[in-house]
């Protein structure tokens, strides 16, 4: 009868160090995954919060004006599965277009500022056409 041998598979702490590894890997895959979601979710508001800004110019050319709601604009209302794109009437001199995201479809609130007809991309925190607004 042959003699088994003590070596015939791994030990506990051979597991749990490819474990660790394993999960170490998962945390970086998941921070690099969230980055590339959170760049789409970028790219797809300023898309659209840009076709808001120029019919907001259109509008604005035609009125006077800065439209007080997207409905007021000569386009279709933007349809998105990840944001809510709304204009919010803080000021009519001063057009600004907001996407905020829906649940669990992202972090950040994107605008958009109208002055004097040029668009400018606003961070999340700013609700309307502040200095903030880059």
């Amino acid at each position: 009868m042959p003699k088994l041998s003590k070596n015939n598979g791994f030990t506990l702490v051979e597991l749990l160090i490819v474990m660790v590894v394993v999960g170490i890997l998962a945390t970086i895959a998941t921070a690099r995954y969230t980055g590339v979601l959170e760049k789409g979710y970028s790219a797809e508001a300023y898309s659209v919060l840009g076709q808001i800004a120029s019919a907001e110019n259109v509008y604005r050319l035609e009125n006077d004006i800065y439209a007080k709601d997207i409905a007021d604009l000569d386009i279709d209302t933007p349809k998105s599965v990840n944001f809510n794109f709304s204009i919010p009437s803080v000021d009519l001199v001063k057009g600004y277009a907001r996407a905020k995201p829906k649940a669990n479809k992202g972090n950040n609130t994107y605008g958009m500022c109208l002055r004097n007809g040029k668009m400018k991309s606003c961070p999340g925190s700013v609700n309307s056409c502040s200095p903030g607004c880059n």
